[in-house]
């Protein structure tokens, strides 16, 4: 997830320590016939360190994303932002498809058989609801009046937070 989102690391646990490693993504051939222009090298940032093994429970995760995915939807098309409002319906029905990475730039980021339907949706859920980047991205934008502007920011970040605990609550069934 390019452009945003701090830093994230990946957790390797094992019986009685975690190890956490850190992406650094690069771009790579932008001519790729495939669009897969990033490379990316991992590496290792803290070793033997208290395991710490979130989880979250997927029905909770998904009904939290679907409920804030309606809430910003409805915000946008209110404020003419069909563009928005269309990524964010997208979001809901990879949220709710028998096949969440059909349509999604992102249709190879896990392996399938690893996971479970309810998995598969909220990460791939998640995934088409990520607006948050630079120039251009969701939040980068701001409104005139103030109720509004403040309700923008509310729901912005609350999807935010949505979005990342049901990355993590599908992608840590595995």
């Amino acid at each position: 997830m390019i452009g945003g989102g701090g830093q994230w690391l990946i957790e390797a646990i094992y019986k009685n320590y975690s190890d956490f490693w850190y992406a650094d993504w690069k771009v790579g051939n932008q001519d790729d016939p495939e669009r897969k222009i990033w490379s990316v090298l991992y590496e290792t940032v803290a070793k033997k360190e208290q395991i710490r093994n979130l989880q979250f429970l997927l029905n909770a995760s998904k009904e939290a994303l679907e409920k804030k995915l309606t809430e910003i939807e409805a915000f946008a098309r209110e404020n003419d932002l069909e563009f928005w409002a269309d990524v964010f319906k997208n979001a809901l029905k990879a949220l709710h498809s028998e096949k969440p990475n059909a349509d999604s730039f992102y249709f190879d980021l896990i392996m399938l058989k690893n996971y479970s339907l309810l998995a598969q949706q909220l990460i791939f859920g998640a995934a088409a609801a990520w607006i948050f980047g630079a120039m251009g991205s969701w939040n980068d934008m701001s409104f005139q009046e103030k109720d509004k502007n403040e309700k923008y920011e509310k729901l912005t970040e609350e999807l935010y937070d949505a979005v990342i605990i049901a990355l993590i609550a599908g992608i840590n069934t595995y």
